[in-house]
């Protein structure tokens, strides 16, 4: 199959997102035939578009394998992105992430805080900032919080970084209602974060009131649940949020 250039941005740019994936989620395909092709494998639908916006062309993409847990059906997505050729090898690219970095360039740090990224829902809501990310060698990109997790950067103004390096992709983001997305605006809009508070946690789309949840905390999906014992009010639910578009 084959996915469209969405994105349309300067081939500079673009490297630098693509470079934050490298360094986090996306792997080299094993495959000998082409095994210098970018590949992902994710259970997450959000990140497989946000990847293949900036691995976009011809792709081959299966599952690998389906699980049933209690919070419904998880999917493993491998893609293969023939249209790229991978350009660094794991430990180059967080080499790059973390020198761009250090003389202020935080767009590879985004894409790779939404690859390995550690999100705490609450921390946020309570003022407490931390950009912290999931890797086996926490001391290469800062503090070691643990023996798989480096703690990158703390304060409010870490996550407006972020927000301001995805410019456009943001806008995809958001279609996307990506879950770590959202802890960014959350920790840089006061209204947003006020509302969620004000809330207990919960939003309301076209008159629905739908509590959060997070799924799996080490990284999962952000849900948005409603719930109510009468069939009648179900279904009216269903058909306000499906005239929303949600």
């Amino acid at each position: 199959m084959r996915f469209p250039d969405v994105l349309k941005l300067p081939r500079e740019r673009l490297e630098l997102f693509q470079l934050g994936w490298r360094a986090s989620n996306e792997f080299t395909n094993s495959h000998k035939s082409n095994s210098d092709y970018a590949t992902m494998k994710t259970a997450q639908p959000w990140q497989v578009f946000a990847w293949v916006a900036v691995r976009f062309g011809e792709l081959y993409a299966n599952a690998t394998s389906v699980n049933l847990t209690r919070e419904g059906v998880s999917v493993v997505i491998r893609i293969v992105a023939t249209s790229w050729r991978q350009r660094w090898s794991k430990d180059e690219a967080i080499t790059l992430v973390v020198d761009y970095l250090r003389r202020g360039e935080w767009t590879p740090m985004l894409t790779m805080w939404l690859g390995d990224g550690k999100a705490r829902w609450r921390n946020i809501l309570r003022g407490r900032y931390v950009v912290s990310i999931a890797t086996k060698e926490p001391r290469r990109l800062g503090s070691a919080v643990s023996a798989y997790e480096a703690l990158v950067a703390t304060g409010r103004e870490a996550f407006v970084k972020l927000r301001e390096a995805a410019g456009a992709y943001g806008e995809l983001l958001d279609l996307l209602k990506a879950h770590k997305w959202i802890y960014i605006k959350l920790a840089t809009d006061d209204g947003f974060r006020a509302a969620a508070k004000q809330n207990k946690n919960s939003i309301t789309v076209a008159s629905v009131v739908m509590y959060l949840r997070l799924v799996n905390g080490r990284g999962g999906s952000l849900l948005a649940e409603h719930y109510t014992r009468d069939p009648e009010k179900a279904l009216a639910a269903v058909d306000k949020l499906k005239t929303a578009g949600a």
